[in-house]
């Protein structure tokens, strides 16, 4: 007799785990992250680090409005106001 056959190998292949978080924001005619000598526009694939939010309101130039701390695997929210020129995390 044979011997038994060996179990099937598992075609299954593990996803490898996110490397990079983004970020989207309300409220900001633009807006941009600020760190490590880059910028980042809402939607990239973005390192995680601690970076600074240049928003734009009306016709201004973007000013520095938050500090983020972006997360692998990881998306920002951030809500921005015009009247105050500043921009705060959403849970």
């Amino acid at each position: 007799t044979p011997p038994p056959s060996a179990p099937a190998a598992s075609a299954v292949v593990a996803a490898a785990a996110p490397t990079t978080g983004t970020f989207v924001v309300t409220g900001a005619r633009s807006a941009f992250l600020d760190g490590g000598g880059r910028n980042y526009a809402p939607g990239d694939a973005i390192p995680p680090g601690t970076y600074t939010v240049m928003a734009q309101f009306d016709d201004a130039l973007h000013v520095p409005a938050a500090t983020v701390t972006i997360v692998a695997g990881g998306t920002v929210t951030l809500s921005c106001s015009a009247s105050f020129t500043t921009c705060r995390v959403l849970p």
